[in-house]
């Protein structure tokens, strides 16, 4: 590009050299200027949009409470079921019917889960999911669409009712069933977050005890569902992605920002939420995280400088035991926010950044500085040469050819080259025209001469012959003299 404009330069319009160097100081000098106005609006652009990804940073572990209270509301919805009527008279009913030994209830859980197994649309199934405690669960899913299972067990583990067929009937040896009982103490039981494939959804098992009407301290059965994330989470991201397009809103940085979300569910597993899958990452765990945040919230991630939050997964409830179960959990949601060309640079790094841009604007000065001199001492050391070769008498036409290249540009030094190639023709023409004048005055003065010379001779002789002619009459006048 450089040479391009170089090339236009030489071969363009008729512009006097002043101008042109005009224009060169000029165009250096708004180089200069612009790169000092980028300088500092990158740096504003670049504090502004540090500023505004640690103000998403911030905001989305308000996300963090969000998430805690869709846990929450779950755990409260299943506790409003669990005081539904018709789920209680069939919980009470249930109990009645299992005898009051544990071989002998062992023995009628293990009967009955044959009986399920062997026959999927059989009496015992079709009198599970039809009586009145699964029309309740069945309304309450109408209701909310997100549950992908819903069904209550006895106080034996032996199931009551369902929104649907489950794979089995005695569910007392299930690790979330014993957990939930807790020997008949009772616990809230919120289980690892897993992806249905079937379904593509992300699931989250809850489990609650369900106490008696007449004695609140007794459990008459487990209540248990599998809820969907997949809305409030989407709900709760999309909203982030609002948020950051709105702060980023026509700023080029926006396009190749990192803007990520994580749910730890322990140390180094986490929540990949787009991707619908459960990631390990060995090297930026939970504990790392913690300490890092100890230290302040800036650090390097994949090279970039990067603003790092770490918020636990509660809910705005502190006093009950549904909250407790949440902070149990010991989830967190951890967002990092980042970008290539901005953020949080030191000050050793800006000062580089404005020393490269100051040097680079010189290395161009001083280039194009070096060709506009090269342009213009070339030609005058040529004619200075050719000067001197006329002075010393060793010009030749050949010479002026080194002129070619000037005598076509289009400024002050192609005419001063014109000139001197016509001054230098006429010079030579115009010396040996006088050469030849000198030599023909050479050449006539040699036969002036010549004729003189023949002129005096003829001119001698022509006295002598009269001297003797005149000497010859007076001695004939003599001698007649005598003779008289």
């Amino acid at each position: 590009m450089i040479f391009n404009f170089f090339s236009k330069l030489k071969k363009g319009p008729k512009i006097s050299f002043k101008v042109k160097m005009t224009m060169f100081f000029f165009l250096v000098s708004l180089l200069v200027e612009l790169g000092i106005i980028a300088v500092v609006r990158y740096q504003v652009e670049r504090a502004n949009t540090a500023e505004n990804y640690q103000y998403l940073a911030e905001e989305s572990i308000v996300s963090a409470t969000t998430i805690g209270e869709v846990l929450w509301v779950n755990l409260e919805f299943l506790k409003l079921l669990s005081y539904n009527a018709h789920v209680i008279n069939e919980l009470i009913k249930s109990n009645r019917q299992y005898p009051s030994k544990a071989q002998e209830i062992s023995k009628r859980l293990t009967s009955l889960e044959k009986e399920w197994l062997a026959s999927p649309n059989g009496t015992l199934v079709q009198k599970i999911i039809s009586n009145p405690s699964s029309i309740e669960l069945k309304k309450a899913s109408d209701v909310l669409t997100h549950f992908n299972q819903l069904y209550i067990t006895n106080k034996h583990g032996g199931l009551v009712g369902s929104i649907k067929h489950t794979n089995n009937f005695d569910l007392h040896q299930e690790p979330w069933w014993k957990f939930t009982f807790n020997q008949g103490k009772g616990n809230i039981y919120i289980g690892k977050i897993k992806f249905d494939q079937n379904n593509e959804k992300l699931i989250v098992p809850f489990a609650l005890p369900v106490y008696g009407s007449k004695n609140p301290q007794e459990i008459i059965g487990i209540i248990y569902s599998e809820h969907s994330l997949n809305d409030e989470l989407k709900t709760i991201f999309n909203e982030l992605e609002v948020r950051k397009r709105g702060l980023l809103q026509n700023k080029s940085n926006g396009e190749n920002s990192l803007f990520i979300h994580r749910i730890y569910l322990d140390n180094n597993k986490y929540l990949d939420y787009e991707n619908h899958q459960i990631n390990i990452d060995s090297e930026l765990t939970l504990e790392k995280i913690k300490k890092q945040l100890e230290s302040g919230h800036k650090f390097i991630y994949q090279d970039s400088p990067s603003y790092l939050t770490a918020k636990q997964i509660t809910s705005l409830e502190t006093d009950d035991v549904f909250s407790q179960a949440i902070d149990d959990l010991g989830w967190y949601l951890v967002t990092i926010t980042s970008h290539n060309k901005t953020a949080l640079f030191s000050l050793p790094t800006r000062i580089l950044a404005l020393l490269s841009i100051g040097i680079i604007l010189l290395i161009l000065s001083i280039l194009f500085t070096l060709y506009i001199l090269n342009m213009i001492t070339d030609p005058l050391k040529q004619m200075i040469a050719i000067a001197d070769d006329i002075n010393n008498d060793r010009f030749s036409p050949e010479s002026l050819d080194k002129l070619n290249k000037a005598v076509v540009l289009d400024n002050d030094i192609g005419e001063l080259a014109r000139i001197f190639k016509n001054m230098s023709l006429v010079i030579t023409s115009r010396t040996k025209n006088l050469q030849q004048q000198i030599e023909q005055l050479e050449s006539s003065s040699s036969k002036l001469l010549q004729q003189e010379y023949l002129a005096n001779e003829l001119k001698n002789k022509a006295r002598m012959s009269i001297l003797k002619k005149s000497q010859a009459l007076r001695n004939q006048i003599s001698q007649t003299t005598v003779d008289s």
